[in-house]
This record gives structure tokens, sequence and C-alpha cells, in this order.
């Protein structure tokens, strides 16, 4: 029989890709929106700041997430060097326009979707997930017909924290109610969602398919995951394994 009583998902290049395609695209439509709207700012600035502000929660020592305004805010800041005034209506109407092209940017292919029913048809299928908005990404859950396939659905923005924070394991395990040795965690980040999840208790799983091809050697050397796969429906086969504790799997090679 196999381990696992339950999975828990990353969202973003897990279940759909969110990588530099999407990012790009959303850095181009935002400039043009704040060019039109504030004040001049081509894409390649604005991108670059946001890309920097982006990644200043899970980089921390506290990894407190900041909220969307904030983040906003600071992206912002940086993207205008030159006399900016920012105003508290210049910032929520930014964000308001970013979270707009985030939910319109997410898209998740049929191989997926038939992947998801067979992994829910086996065991509980949790989201948990870095984003500063929850109710942005619940829209995009929402708008993608999704919403409802996953039970629990964590997200950084609503717990206050940011992955590999343990918090977001806590919750997510807390509302499963399953042991964390019996739920498998699948996610496309070393740091955030491999380690994170190990350290919590859980077996690991690193999806390589969604994402940009990076070179995880040195990473590996440190803590390699349990599992590695290039697609959501090759959890049927890891789920039909009898894995049990203590029990060594040969990781299958593509």
């Amino acid at each position: 029989m196999s381990r696992f009583e339950a999975v828990l998902l990353d969202f973003a290049n897990t279940v759909v890709q969110f990588d530099r395609p999407q990012i790009e695209a959303i850095h181009v439509e935002l400039a043009e929106f704040l060019s039109r709207t504030f004040a001049p700012i081509d894409a390649k600035t604005l991108g670059a700041a946001m890309d920097r502000v982006c990644v200043e929660a899970p980089l921390s020592q506290d990894k407190r997430e900041l909220t969307p305004v904030q983040q906003m805010q600071r992206v912002l800041q940086e993207a205008y060097a030159r006399p900016f005034r920012t105003t508290d209506e210049t910032v929520i109407a930014a964000n308001r326009e970013y979270q707009e092209l985030f939910v319109r940017s997410i898209e998740v292919d049929d191989l997926t979707l038939r992947a998801l029913a067979r992994v829910r048809a086996r065991v509980p299928v949790g989201l948990v997930s870095n984003y500063p908005c929850g109710v942005s990404l619940r829209r995009s859950l929402s708008a993608l017909g999704i919403a409802d396939r996953f039970h629990p659905v964590v997200i950084s923005g609503e717990v206050g924290y940011v992955k590999p924070h343990p918090r977001l394991f806590e919750v997510a395990l807390e509302l499963l109610a399953v042991p964390a040795e019996r739920v498998l965690f699948v996610g496309d980040s070393w740091a955030s969602d491999m380690v994170g999840s190990h350290r919590a208790g859980m077996a690991t799983c690193h999806h390589l398919g969604l994402a940009a091809v990076q070179d995880h050697a040195e990473r590996y050397a440190r803590y390699r995951p349990d599992f590695e796969i290039q697609h959501l429906e090759e959890l049927d086969r890891i789920l039909t394994v009898g894995w049990l504790p203590g029990t060594k799997v040969k990781r299958e090679r593509r």
C-alpha cells in the first residue's frame, strides 16, 4: 500500500506555469498602465524593480510576507528612481491592475486537470502557495474552475509568512489532520518547497517541468528531494508505489 494519505501542492510552476514568459508579459502591460496613468516607465526598469522586491520576503530572516500594497509601494519607489511621489491612490490603483494581470495570466492545461483528478481520487489534495494577495490567488483558482479541487488552500498573504517558514506547513497539516510523515509535498522551489516541507516532516517531490531549467547539483548535495517529476501525471506512479517508512525507493529518471 502507499505510504501517502494526502498530497500538498505548490501553485506556481507546479499546478500552473508562472515563470518568465508570464512574468515578463505582466511587466510590459503594467508598465503601459503606469505610463498612461502616472508617469512614463519602461518594462525593463519596472521588471527589474519587481524582480528585486518580490524576492525580499523569501530571502529575509523572519520570512514576513509583505501585503500586496506594501509590495507595490516598494516596487514603485525602486522603479521610479528619479523624484516621484507616490500617493495611496497611485499604489492602490497600480496594485489593482497588477492583480488583474496576474489572474488573467494563469492557465491550466488538460493534462494537469486529468492528473489532479487521478490524485484526488486516491487522497485529499491541498495547496500551499507563496503569494501576497490571497484574494487574487483564490480568484485565479475560481477562474480556472479548480477552486473546489483543493482543501486546504494555504496562502502566505493570509498566514503572514512565506515558505519555507514553518507556519504555512503547520497550518496545512492542521487542516489536513494527517501526520506529516504521511503527506507528500510537491513544489518547484528547492529552498521554499523542498527544504521547507522536509523540515516539517513531509516527503518531498521536486517538480522540474514548468520552471526554467536550473542546475540543482549544489543544492542537492545539501538536501536531495525524495522524488523528482516533470509533470503531475507522474504522481500516479509515486502514490502507487508501496513505499513505507524506512523503505528505500529507487528514483525513476526521465
